[in-house]
């Protein structure tokens, strides 16, 4: 049983090699990244600006905070799937990080072409979605 010792959540399963039903974990965490995104349409609709080293970092949203901790690298390090989402979310962060630049020298529409579609970024988007949801996601698509 995981005792609350030093006040942190149970770590979460969700990169077994198993199939597991979809949880709130994977919600949240899909939401997590989702946010990210809606962040970078913000920008573009209100032709606002963002950091571009903070969009760029992997560690620096809640979905990346909780991928580097030490207790989930502890965890899950030794699964493939943990691995596998680490990188994609990474990937993702240097995408948003272009994202971003466009943005902040005011190219909105160049911005907002990448964000819809099929660019480096959006394909960076939903493997972070599919990494997350690993056996939902991937077989739904193999499928089609």
């Amino acid at each position: 049983m995981y005792t609350n010792q030093q006040h942190e959540t149970p770590p979460v399963a969700i990169f077994t090699d198993l199939f597991e039903p979809i949880t709130s974990n994977h919600i949240n965490m899909a939401a997590s990244h989702i946010h990210c995104v809606n962040k970078l349409y913000k920008a573009i609709i209100n032709h606002g600006t963002l950091d571009v080293e903070a969009t760029s970092k992997d560690d620096d949203c809640e979905l990346g905070r909780w991928l580097h901790k030490e207790s989930t690298r502890l965890h899950f390090g030794h699964l493939h799937h943990y691995h596998d989402c680490v990188k994609r979310h990474a990937e993702f962060h240097i995408q948003a990080g272009k994202v971003t630049t466009l943005i902040n020298a005011e190219k909105y529409g160049e911005a907002f072409f990448a964000l819809c579609h099929d660019s480096e970024f959006s394909r960076a988007s939903t493997a972070v979605i599919a990494a997350i949801f690993p056996f939902t996601v991937n077989s739904s698509l193999s499928e089609n």
